[in-house]
């Protein structure tokens, strides 16, 4: 290799360059997921106060609100 530098240390390098995304993605990907969730605890609260302040519930708002409620469990693909 050119500059002394041999095989093994450029397959070091590059298993840290692959490597390193992947250790840093939790990191990333929790708070992401918390920030998520809040906001939908956030949207959810604000949709039962203006329900509340509009007056008796309608037909459909039970519906709706159980909506909000439902969860996608599903993994990222």
């Amino acid at each position: 290799m050119e500059n002394g530098t041999s095989a093994a240390s450029v397959a070091r390098i590059s298993r840290c360059s692959i490597l390193a995304p992947l250790l840093t993605a939790p990191r990333i990907l929790y708070p992401a997921q918390r920030g998520y969730s809040q906001s939908r605890y956030d949207y959810l609260l604000s949709v039962l106060n203006l329900k509340r302040e509009a007056g008796p519930p309608a037909e459909g708002d039970l519906a709706e609100i159980d909506a909000l409620l439902t969860i996608d469990t599903a993994p990222p693909r």
